[in-house]
């Protein structure tokens, strides 16, 4: 959610450099550790309007963003 659509290739590989502000590298890198999980499908951010009776809790949880297809661990460069 704090990051950018990942747009992958047909041949499934994807490459992103980013810059954002919605974090710094210590929130990442601090004593609990972090991951990020990719899903299958697009997120719809949410954003489902109140005339279709608004986000429900599935929604909300993972932007119907379908199944997780890969997920790792964000470790400190060296």
């Amino acid at each position: 959610g704090d990051l950018p659509v990942l747009l992958v290739g047909s041949d499934g590989t994807a490459l992103q450099a980013l810059l954002v502000d919605a974090f710094e590298l210590d929130d990442l890198l601090d004593a609990d550790g972090s991951s990020m999980i990719i899903h299958a499908d697009a997120d719809n951010f949410a954003n489902i309007p109140a005339r279709y009776g608004g986000p429900d809790a599935e929604t909300l949880k993972a932007g119907d963003s379908g199944p997780r297809v890969a997920c790792g661990v964000i470790v400190a460069p060296r």
